[in-house]
């Protein structure tokens, strides 16, 4: 078997030489579980209260914008909201995509301004291979939040589905920057450099990985990471 399949059979789970599949399912998998997340996230600052913190930090003499779009919901639309992210979510878990995206659309449509659907919108999308619409939902959620790691990785993974590596590692660099100890984006990352034949740099991510994964008691992954280690070590040798 040449590298190239080697590398194939245990990074891309859609193809023929394939003994470690459920690797890049844990990428997938790693969309959701990457980041703990309130079911009811607390209202983003618009860009301009941003700016006005900004501001803040080096002057006194700075506007205050409306606050009209931070004022938390009342605690019966809290609730309300939190019992139909759950319901969506339970679609995706069960792998009813299209009804889950159906679902976050609608919520969209009531609540704009979190993030956190856009990026629930985008799973269920790149789950049915929509990797284009996937993106831009992505792209949405961090133009209303820039700190929003697991958006990047999100958009990386449906690009290193298309077998477009170098953007793949691009937005796990960026949610890297943003999270350094985001162990799913660092597993990410050493697979995407993996694929542009940069073992050693792959090598470094993928042990930062696995250290990361250990420290958080996550098993499953811990020996997922441990697996793509000992095929890169046996492949460049």
């Amino acid at each position: 078997m040449t590298l190239k399949c080697k590398l194939k059979s245990v990074l891309v789970h859609s193809f023929s030489c394939i003994p470690l599949a459920i690797l890049i399912g844990s990428s997938i998998s790693a969309l959701v579980n990457a980041q703990t997340i309130s079911p009811f996230p607390p209202p983003f600052p618009s860009l301009e209260e941003r700016e006005y913190q900004r501001c803040l930090d080096r002057s006194s003499n700075c506007i205050r914008p409306p606050l009209n779009e931070q004022i938390p919901k009342p605690p019966e639309q809290k609730s309300e909201l939190q019992r139909l992210i759950g319901q969506a979510t339970s679609d995706y878990n069960s792998r009813r995509f299209s009804v889950a995206e159906e679902k976050f659309r609608q919520l969209i449509k009531s609540y704009p301004k979190y993030p956190l659907l856009y990026y629930q919108l985008g799973n269920a999308l790149m789950r049915q291979g929509k990797a284009e619409e996937a993106v831009s939902q992505y792209q949405q959620a961090i133009r209303l939040d820039p700190d929003y790691a697991v958006a990047h990785n999100g958009i990386g993974v449906t690009r290193a589905r298309q077998f477009r590596w170098k953007e793949a590692t691009e937005e796990y660099q960026k949610a890297l920057i943003i999270n350094p100890t985001y162990a799913d984006a660092l597993k990410n990352l050493g697979e995407a450099l993996w694929h542009q034949g940069k073992p050693i740099e792959a090598t470094a991510s993928l042990e930062k990985a696995r250290n990361l994964f250990k420290q958080q008691g996550r098993t499953e992954e811990l020996q997922l990471v441990d697996q793509l280690l000992q095929q890169v070590q046996q492949n460049t040798l």
